[in-house]
């Protein structure tokens, strides 16, 4: 035998270990596989043994200990061999790989599977030599000059003949350094046709000096990573051949991919592939996890893949101490950076089952090793964490995951996606969205003859998941990146992802066998925000002080003024401060008389009423502890919980039922004597103030024990935060039995107030409660919001706060109830003394109800070791501070599981944990997600239900919603939606709502629709009396129609079932994507309608498939509801550019208002404008001005941009783009396509999705925003339409321009709303140039007008006619946007004083154009005759679609009031006798000859 040839890698530096660990070399399969871990490849070629590594390996022991297997490797090595045959092929299949990304690109051709990079050549680059080199590679490569062929519904690669390379030379001498960056950009986001050209280009970018820019870029199709490193050797190689004439040594390849593709399609169903298959069946067949981070940003409907890169940097010295601790456990140092990432994705998820991904490069067969082209393959490492065990523990798991995949690697990806990822969810990466990467370091300089190249660094741009960390590792030590999706992350918070992995690194290294759980992951500065400056709540209170002091203040202070009043139908009871003080009194002493004292108990069991308060106040007196009885419990309950409370009294009427043998006083019968003086207080402030019961999770209530302290920082914090005042009026809701009355209590007593209550049956959500409300004049609510939803809207004028809490609010219930007045949302479990939190909402404040700590309290979110987590990441809830419960009464049990003690506070201090489940903002505020047990999983995905309820509360229609899971006979675990609407909505409405912002899977199931939800006593939502969703009637309904019928035929021949139901699920029926290009494929063949494979995840049942051939959009009336949520991407940060500034960039300008607002901008002398144009030059913009009269002579001023609204980006490159983002200093959108008769998803791309992109121009060039839009998307009803009415005010108009318009609007509001200076100018109908009478030919006056002159009639009947010069209104846009004062508010630029039709026909007669009059009958006639056969008429456009039928109206819903106030030093233009008869000249000026007119 021959021997080894150790041929080092081309990084020589990049040694991943210097030892290995192998126990049994006797066992050469099992050695193999561990030294493959080292990055160490062994083939046998012929008879020798090739061998390739880190020269550091192969030179030391462990080279050594493979020279002394060489003999039993190579036995080992022949008896398994099984080359690839050479076949030559010219078509070949794709190979899984390929088939993969050319679906993708098929689906996302945004997606652009590109591997850019460039290398500088300093000193004399020989050009015909690196032409050479590179024909000599593309010979030697065939799959560098593959071509994607489509035949029959199969996608091949045909080899296309050798040809030249594609090589453009750039002159780049002089250019600034960004502009090189810019064209760098350019040319790796060039999209490839592989249809049509190589997949190579090479651009040589010509800087000076000796010095050359080769941009590399190749599709991924044909290359992969190790492919770059192969490319680099051989254009060496065949460089210096070139230069010298001496023949490189570079032997013949064995193969070539084409016929790697064929061997590999060729294995599926060999007993190899199905022995792999059964190890991968066992890793991912079971519950295969989802593991995802949390983004910032809701999850596109479509994976985004815009991207950028976060540099991390882990030092040499940490370095070496990580790879000596994988040393210690036979691990390389990449299982080490792999199990530590795997720890962070722990740490901020909380899943003990992780799921990530790692590439295999593929290639451990001779044949493959020295091919450019696409071999890697994605492995799923799937994880398993034991929080309690050691970083040691995880670390010998992944390294086990890792070795038994690469064991099993040759599994193609696909065929893994296919087994178990059924369904696609084209919103993420397949099977994992989180990927970890660790190589060596490539070599960065080659030197040639007579010129030296440098691997310049990797710009982002492109995310294929989540986030990955992509590492190389050094002499230095490692570094990389995390490369995340900006669709979903903020650079901030990957930052913030970098420090928590190297604070993890960093703990790993120093204690290795501490707890994971434990070891410390936040920085100094994140605990700080997290533990003190976001929980800085601290506020002076007398720990000695208690309520009854203040309300004896105000009984001392306002003796006369009333504190209760009780309205019991039409009599009114009141009672003053004096009086109440001084009965609480007298009962004060009798009890303590009777043996009252600290924590004793006295039961109250009263209704509703000035007694009970009297009482109330009594107890708090003598220095007891109250328990509130409700009288209507059952006797049983009542009975429970006087035995379980110890009560030694219960304080009562006489017609009150209570267990036989409790001591009790009736009130009713005698009130007790004794002195009316203040008694002296307690003053130990953890004496009991009260004991209230909850429902307990065994059945069992739950005595809670709330300490004097506690009460009153309550009700200083209620004084202070809610601002009652003296003679202010509060409502009291809620029963006494329940703790959310207590702040009723105190709030209208603690103040000087008055407290309004009334019998339990005429408080209850409805008109009776309103009608207190509004009588009696009530300031402050308090109630829950399904209670506050069913409340019928009235005018409350002295309503001055509304405090909601017990669940989240909805947007549109805090929109409805927070005009004019405060609104809060709190939230408080029981043990904290009600309230945990009290934080405003709307009225300037943020909708979503969040969460803050109030006085002396603390919030903070834990994970299960009770560690801090940073914003974004979902734990539990805990709260600490002053006033939480002393525990539970006689229940030590539940006290130590609830109460645990506090390791971020003082000595002794506590936390209370809620079972809440919360993440914390990025602004320190706290969202609640549920209960910690609600989170449910359903097909592998974590789902909370909280999130789920929470955007469908979000749809303007809907008032109140909750999700649940709920299993149902027969139909298994369903997602399920209780909703009440307060607006008709349709269950497709709502579903496509929530596509908007929420994937597939949290979808529900079922909706289920109420008139109300269901209300317990105390007014919180009854979960048990949710009724079930009806169960569905059998399989659906049989295919209908032509269309369904051969769809169903051809669903039935791909996916070999018999009679599919309309409503089959093409992916639930098991297609997926791969078979979904056969699907579009088949429809075109049979049916001949062209799809998108994309089309196929909107509407995936053959009823979805059929409307979308038939008729467009498969739900084509609210085809716009998918669009209403602006790219979360779009987050505006100032500082903000102010006014017009002396560089606009306007859209739109070959339009007619778009023409005159440019020569408006012209006539100030400093302004210069950049126009986005879809054609090259000035020359389209000067032959409009032409056309319309306008002056020439300032177009030098005039920088036009190729763009294209329509498009992606805009359309626009990279340098351009740069270029507006530096260089604009404001926005006017004035582009849009119009045209009435295209629905509005053919108008949506240049209307809507235009819009948004120049949204994220500004965004990005933080500079204001104009958005030039039109009345007619506000459909007018029977109240004015003022400027401050947004489009989301009224409903979605008629046509699919105007839906645009509508749509666009509320985008604009929308980044208004996150802070972008915006300013909505609509226009009503903009006439002719009052100096010139230069007119729009597509206006519909216009045409009317043109009409009337062409035919001499005109229809009968009189309206109003509201128009206003294209001059002015440029006018006045130029005026409103360059004043500052102006944003972030609406304009309605429409006449004020409109005109009648009869001042027109006036005009007309005054210039000879007298029409005759048509009755509406003949009228219409006429108009089916100028539809029917006169296309070139004026008024064909508004025949065809059966308008222009007779003057009707003569009323104008638009409201310019606010307008003209702005404009007053602007006076518009009076529509005048002269003007209109300019504008008749003008139009028949226009007209051709009376013999060629129609």
């Amino acid at each position: 035998m021959g021997s080894i040839q150790a041929t080092p890698d081309a990084g020589e530096t990049g040694v991943l270990d210097l030892v290995t660990k192998v126990e049994e070399t006797s066992d050469i399969a099992l050695f193999l596989r561990d030294i493959a871990s080292k990055d160490i490849r062994v083939s046998l070629i012929g008879d020798k043994l090739r061998c390739t590594g880190p020269v550091a390996l192969l030179q030391g022991p462990l080279g050594q200990q493979i020279r002394d297997l060489k003999p039993a490797i190579i036995a080992h090595l022949a008896s398994v061999s099984d080359a690839i045959p050479a076949r030559g092929l010219t078509l070949a299949a794709l190979s899984p790989a390929q088939a993969r990304l050319w679906l993708v690109e098929t689906i996302d051709p945004a997606a652009g599977h590109h591997i850019p990079f460039a290398i500088e050549a300093t000193g004399a680059l020989d050009v015909a030599a690196m032409t050479t080199a590179l024909t000599r590679i593309m010979d030697r490569h065939v799959v560098l000059r593959l071509r994607i062929v489509q035949r029959e519904g199969t996608v091949w690669q045909q080899t296309a003949a050798p040809s030249a390379p594609p090589v453009h030379h750039i002159d780049a001498r002089g250019l600034a350094d960004t502009d090189i960056a810019a064209l760098i950009a350019d040319e790796a986001a060039r999209p490839f046709d592989l249809a049509d050209q190589p997949p190579l280009r090479v651009s040589v970018l010509d800087c000076g000096d000796d010095r050359r820019l080769l941009l590399f870029t190749l599709h991924h199709i044909a290359a992969d990573g190790s492919s770059v490193e192969i490319l680099m050797a051989e254009f060496a190689a065949f460089y210096r051949e070139a230069v010298t004439g001496l023949r490189s040594t570079l032997p013949d390849l064995p193969i070539q991919y084409g016929d790697y593709a064929d061997w590999l399609n060729g294995e599926e169903g060999s007993a190899r592939h199905l022995a792999q298959m059964r190890f991968w069946r066992e890793q991912l067949g079971e519950d295969l996890p989802v593991t995802r981070l949390s983004g910032d940003f809701p999850r596109p409907p479509v994976q985004d893949h815009r991207g950028a890169l976060h540099p991390l940097t882990i030092p040499a010295d940490l370095t070496t101490r990580l790879r000596q601790l994988g040393a210690s456990h036979g691990a390389s140092l990449f299982a080490v950076l792999l199990a530590a990432f795997n720890l962070l994705v722990h740490r901020h998820t909380g899943q003990r089952d992780v799921l990530i991904g790692i590439p295999s490069a593929n290639r451990n067969r001779a044949e493959t090793e020295p091919l450019v082209g696409l071999f890697v393959n994605p492995l799923p490492i799937r994880s398993r964490i034991d929080p309690a065990a050691g970083f040691g523990a995880l670390l010998d798991e992944v390294r086990g995951n890792v070795v038994a995949a690469l064991d099993h690697q040759d599994v193609p990806f696909e065929e893994l996606v296919a087994a178990f990822q059924t369904r696609r969810d084209p919103s993420a990466s397949p099977l994992f969205q989180l990927k970890f990467q660790l190589d060596r370091a490539p070599r960065e300089v080659l030197d040639l003859p007579g010129v030296s190249l440098r691997r310049l660094p990797r710009q982002g741009g492109t995310a294929r998941h989540d986030l990955s960390l992509d590492l190389v590792e050094g002499p230095g030590g490692v570094s990389g990146h995390l490369e995340f999706a900006t669709a979903l992350f903020r650079p901030e918070t990957v930052a913030a992802l970098a420090g928590h992995y190297l604070n993890l690194l960093v703990a790993i290294a120093a204690d290795p066998d501490q707890p994971v759980a434990l070891l410390p992951m936040l920085g100094a500065d994140e605990r700080q925000r997290l533990l003190n400056d976001w929980n800085d709540s601290a506020r002076e209170i007398d720990p000695a002080q208690r309520f009854p002091a203040l309300f004896e203040a105000h009984a001392k202070a306002t003796p006369d003024a009333i504190a209760v009043e009780f309205i019991d139908g039409e009599r009114i009871t009141e009672e003053t401060y004096a009086a109440l003080n001084a009965r609480a009194n007298r009962l004060a002493h009798a009890l303590r008389a009777a043996g009252a004292g600290p924590d004793r108990i006295i039961g109250i069991a009263l209704d509703r009423g000035i007694d009970m308060v009297a009482a109330w106040l009594a107890v708090l007196k003598s220095g007891a502890a109250y328990l509130p009885l409700d009288p209507a419990y059952p006797a049983d309950r009542l009975a429970y919980m006087l035995a379980d409370s110890g009560a030694e009294l219960v304080l009562s009427h006489s017609h009150i039922g209570l267990p036989e043998g409790i001591a009790r006083w009736n009130l009713d019968e005698s009130w007790p004597d004794g002195p009316e003086t203040n008694p002296i207080p307690g003053a130990d402030p953890d004496d009991l103030a009260y004991l209230i019961y909850t429902s307990g999770s065994t059945g069992r209530p739950k005595g809670v024990e709330i300490p004097h302290a506690g009460l009153v920082n309550l009700t200083l914090d209620k004084l202070q935060t809610c601002g009652p005042r003296p003679g202010g009026r509060v409502m009291g809701f809620f029963s006494f039995s329940f703790d959310a009355s207590i702040p009723d209590l105190v709030m209208a007593l603690g103040s000087g107030g008055r407290l309004v209550t009334a019998p339990a049956a005429d408080v209850l959500p409805g008109p009776s409660l309103a009608r207190i409300m509004r009588d009696r004049r009530v300031t402050h609510l308090t109630i829950t919001p399904s209670a506050l939803a069913c409340l019928p809207d009235a005018d409350f004028p002295d309503l001055r706060m509304v405090l909601v809490g017990g669940e989240a609010p909805a947007p549109e219930l805090v929109g409805r109830w927070s005009t004019g007045r405060l609104f809060i949302n709190a939230y408080g479990p029981t043990e904290c003394t009600v309230n945990a939190s009290m934080v405003p909402c709307g009225n300037g404040h943020p909708v979503e109800p969040t969460l803050m700590p109030p006085a002396n309290k603390r919030l903070h979110v834990l994970d299960e070791a009770m560690e801090l987590l940073p914003p974004g990441c979902a734990g539990e809830l805990y709260i600490g501070g002053l006033g939480l419960a002393r525990g539970y009464r006689a229940r030590p049990d539940l006290t130590a599981a609830a109460f645990l003690p506090d390791p971020y506070g003082p000595p002794g201090a506590r936390l209370y944990r809620t079972g809440d489940r919360a993440v914390r903002l990025a602004d320190g505020r706290i969202r609640l997600l549920g209960r910690m047990d609600d989170q449910v999983k359903i097909r592998g995905f974590r789902i909370e239900p909280e999130e789920i309820a929470r955007t469908c509360r979000r749809h303007p229609s809907i008032e109140a919603a909750v999700v649940a899971p709920r299993s149902i006979a027969g139909m298994g675990q369903r997602l399920v939606a209780w909703l009440v609407a307060r607006a008709p909505v349709s269950d497709a409405d709502l579903r496509a709502h929530l596509l908007t912002t929420l994937p597939r899977h949290m979808i529900p199931d079922d909706l289920v629709w109420l008139n109300a939800l269901p209300l317990t006593v105390n007014g919180k939502l009854d979960l048990r009396a949710l009724p079930d969703p009806t169960p569905g009637h059998g399989k659906g309904r049989a295919p209908e129609g032509p269309t369904e019928t051969a769809l169903a035929a051809i669903f039935a021949d791909l996916l070999g079932i018999a009679d599919p139901s309309a409503e089959d699920d093409f992916f639930d029926l098991g297609g997926n994507s791969l078979m979904a290009t056969r699907l579009v494929a088949a429809i075109a063949d049979r049916l001949g309608a062209t799809l998108k494979v994309l089309d196929l995840f909107d509407a995936s049942t053959i009823a979805a498939m059929a409307q979308l051939i038939e008729g467009g959009p498969a739900h084509a009336n609210d085809d716009w509801r998918a669009d209403l949520t602006l790219d979360p991407a779009i987050r505006p940060a100032g500082p903000f550019r102010k006014g017009l500034g002396d560089q606009v960039l306007l859209s739109g300008a070959t339009g007619f208002v778009g023409a005159h607002l440019l020569a408006e901008l012209l006539s100030d002398p400093a302004q210069k404008v950049m126009l986005l144009v879809r054609q090259d030059g000035v020359l389209p913009i000067r032959q409009v001005f032409e056309r319309y009269g306008l002056p020439t002579d300032n177009l030098a001023r005039v920088t036009p941009i190729k763009s294209d609204l329509a498009a992606p980006g805009l359309g626009l490159t990279p340098s351009n783009r740069q270029r507006i983002v530096a260089q604009t200093t404001s926005i006017l959108h004035c582009g849009a396509r119009v045209h009435h008769a295209t629905p509005y998803r053919g108008l949506a791309a240049t209307n809507v999705a235009g819009t948004v992109e120049l949204l994220a121009l500004a965004a990005e060039a933080r500079c204001p925003f104009h958005h030039i839009s039109t009345l007619s998307a506000l459909m007018p009803g029977d109240a004015v339409i003022a400027e401050d009415v947004t489009a989301r005010d009224v409903p979605a108009p008629a046509g699919g321009y105007n839906q645009t318009k509508w749509v666009a609007e509320q985008l604009v509001v929308q980044a208004a709303a996150r802070g972008l200076p915006v300013t909505i100018h609509r226009l009503g109908s903009v006439s002719g140039d009052s100096r010139t009478g230069a007119f729009n030919e597509a206006d519909i006056l216009s045409r009317q007008v043109q009409g009337y002159l062409t035919e001499g009639a005109a229809p009968e009947g009189t309206a109003l006619i509201n128009m206003i010069p294209v001059d002015y209104v440029a006018r006045a846009i130029c005026q409103l946007a360059a004043d500052p004062a102006h944003e972030g508010r609406i304009f309605h630029l429409t006449h004020s004083t409109p005109v009648t039709s009869d001042a027109l026909f006036a005009a007309m007669e005054a210039e000879g154009h007298a029409p005759r009059r048509l009755p509406a009958q003949d009228w219409q006639a006429l108009m089916v005759r100028i539809a029917q056969g006169a296309p070139d008429h004026p008024l064909y456009p508004l025949a065809a679609l059966g308008g222009a039928q007779g003057f009707t109206g003569n009323r104008w819903p638009y409201s310019c009031t606010a307008t003209r106030t702005a404009l007053e030093n602007l006076p518009e233009p009076p529509l005048t006798e002269a003007l209109l008869r300019l504008y008749v000249r003008a139009l028949a000026a226009a007209l051709p000859p009376k013999e060629t007119r129609p």
